[in-house]
């Protein structure tokens, strides 16, 4: 059998043939292609939904920070304020401290001063006149 006779007898059917094959081949190929780019499409879109929910909490978290960081600010004005207030109080009650300090002193040397002229305690109607603080 001579191949050349064989070719010429069913050539029609073996360019078919062929040709189905290179479709069919080509068809696959351009499917996968297809298929490819569909994902990547899909990627994409995923990532980009992905991208705009973070940033949305990002931004939620930045707003939600620089709320509390303000809140924070002002109770540090508040306690700076009440800071203030104390060591005001403070400076009075230790002044007061400081008074009251001398006046035991004086006092306490009033009574040394009696007890060494007098021999013992003050009697009455000998007793200083001693002034404490005023009181506000």
């Amino acid at each position: 059998m001579d191949p050349w006779a064989f070719l010429s007898d069913h050539a029609t059917s073996i360019w078919a043939g062929l040709s189905s094959i290179v479709s069919g081949l080509g068809t696959w190929l351009l499917s996968r292609r297809n298929i490819n780019a569909a994902v990547e499409r899909a990627r994409i879109e995923t990532d980009i939904e992905m991208l705009a929910v973070e940033t949305a909490e990002r931004t939620a978290f930045r707003t939600l920070l620089v709320t509390e960081v303000a809140s924070l600010r002002q109770l540090i004005k508040e306690c700076d304020v009440d800071k203030e207030a104390l060591q005001e109080r403070l400076n009075v009650v230790m002044a007061q401290s400081l008074i009251l300090r001398a006046s035991v002193e004086m006092m306490e040397r009033r009574i040394k001063f009696y007890k060494g002229r007098h021999g013992g305690a003050p009697s009455e109607g000998c007793e200083p006149r001693i002034r404490g603080p005023r009181q506000a």
